[in-house]
């Protein structure tokens, strides 16, 4: 069954480059369903590079969803955390953001027919080959998921993001070479 794909159009982030007041790991899932609730986002993304996000956060804010409004993660409001690079940062952090998308969608298909978590930001994308291995790691994660849980899960999609200057300058490349792979 294909389901229409929705964009969301406001999101709002944990990347403390938007900050203008410290929001503690424990406040964050209560950001989430403030941004959603009094400031209209549809987006949340929970950031997982470079800092000590806890990796249950996914799942803590898809519960908050859940007990406190009547908005439906993966329909009403979307949550797209932004994973660790296994090459910036390291691989285990990584799979275990992955396996955090996994139990909040698992979660997620106990109170609802949603998927939660359909896409996932990839930072600091410097290569075809980096987005290969993330989605085979997530195809992975899912099958994991399916064996262990009896859960099955459409793979969440990669978001590739290019921050520096010389991937920049070559990001028509990596489209199009993302694109044939």
């Amino acid at each position: 069954m294909s389901r229409k794909i929705v964009f969301p159009k406001v999101m709002c982030t944990q990347h403390p480059d938007s900050a203008s007041k410290y929001i503690s790991t424990q406040e964050e899932p209560a950001e989430a369903i403030e941004a959603a609730t009094v400031f209209g986002c549809d987006e949340y993304m929970p950031d997982y590079e470079g800092k000590a996000t806890p990796y249950h956060q996914n799942v803590q804010i898809v519960s908050k969803f859940v007990e406190e409004t009547d908005l439906v993660p993966g329909k009403d409001f979307f949550i797209t955390p932004r994973a660790p690079s296994a090459v910036q940062e390291n691989r285990f952090r990584q799979l275990m953001v992955m396996m955090s998308i996994a139990e909040a969608n698992y979660n997620a298909l106990e109170y609802s027919d949603v998927q939660a978590i359909n896409e996932f930001v990839h930072p600091m994308t410097g290569s075809v080959r980096e987005i290969i291995e993330a989605q085979q790691h997530m195809v992975d994660v899912s099958e994991l998921a399916k064996k262990e849980f009896r859960f099955s899960m459409e793979v969440p999609r990669i978001i590739p993001l290019i921050e520096d200057a010389p991937a920049l300058l070559h990001a028509k490349e990596l489209a199009e070479s993302t694109i044939q792979a």
